[in-house]
């Protein structure tokens, strides 16, 4: 019963991810075109995501081995960075669809070989 739960605890965090991926998504046309506004609320909602992750992963009841813990911290960093370099236009947003994209597919079960299925 318990692995169910964390299955089912995995497919919701996914679906958060898909989310703010799609919102990285719709937002993207509409920052090429002048809209920094559009650009920004969805870099807001990847930082409540990651910063929610953040404090998951720190929490004392988290499980996770610390290796991990510590690789999904660093992309928590990295992300809001890359956020703050989006909206100043020295980054490209399509690193942040990219990070997300690589931990939804992780919690999905996906491996890079899966992707590489997909794509042929």
């Amino acid at each position: 019963m318990a692995t169910g739960a964390t299955a089912s605890g995995r497919d919701a965090e996914a679906k958060i991810f898909a989310r703010v991926i799609a919102s990285l998504n719709s937002a993207v046309p509409k920052f090429a075109k002048g809209d920094i506004k559009a650009m920004a609320e969805a870099i807001h909602l990847n930082d409540r995501l990651w910063l929610a992750l953040s404090v998951d992963l720190l929490s004392e009841g988290n499980q996770l081995p610390n290796e991990i813990k510590s690789n999904l911290l660093n992309l928590s960093v990295y992300s809001q960075r890359i956020g703050r370099k989006v909206l100043l236009g020295e980054a490209d947003p399509q690193e942040l669809i990219d990070v997300n994209t690589s931990v939804m597919r992780g919690l999905r079960g996906k491996t890079g070989a899966d992707k590489e299925e997909v794509a042929a």
